[in-house]
């Protein structure tokens, strides 16, 4: 099974593809939940009280988990999204979209300028596939890019 596929209907309807971590690189997949299985086993053992372990587990589990659970992503006309698992979408629309580029890893979506110190929150990155039979996703989404003026 091809670690992208992608569904085109139209210019209008966009691209879609998926990205699973464990297909890209297992070692890093595996990192990255032993990461995050281990901080929160620290929070844990720290005896927080549990609203607070809770919250903190979560947050753990939100910021580590694109490491390890596959992705659905989603460029087209009204914007850029991106979809863990079975979680809900999270979407930008290109008038939120501050910058966008198409790097090594992926596509790296900035949305807002200002501090230094809060441009990570305000990113989003859609992985993109590595192997050279996506050459044609990534050349699309180069067009894509280019067509939106970043």
């Amino acid at each position: 099974m091809a670690s992208a596929s992608v569904a085109r209907a139209g210019a209008e309807e966009g691209i879609e593809w998926s990205y699973n971590p464990w297909r890209e690189g297992g070692v890093r997949a595996a990192l990255s939940l032993a990461a995050t299985m281990t901080l929160v086993a620290l929070a844990a053992w720290a005896a927080l009280p549990m609203a607070m372990l809770a919250a903190l587990a979560v947050a753990i589990f939100a910021l580590l988990a694109p490491g390890f659970i596959a992705t659905r992503c989603r460029v087209d006309a009204a914007g850029v999204a991106r979809r863990l698992g079975f979680f809900a979408w999270d979407a930008r629309s290109w008038t939120a979209v501050h910058s966008a580029s198409l790097t090594r890893h992926g596509v790296r979506i900035a949305t807002g300028k200002g501090h230094r110190i809060l441009a990570p929150f305000r990113t989003m990155v859609l992985p993109v596939p590595g192997s050279p039979r996506d050459t044609a996703l990534r050349a699309e989404l180069h067009a894509r890019l280019e067509a939106h003026g970043d």
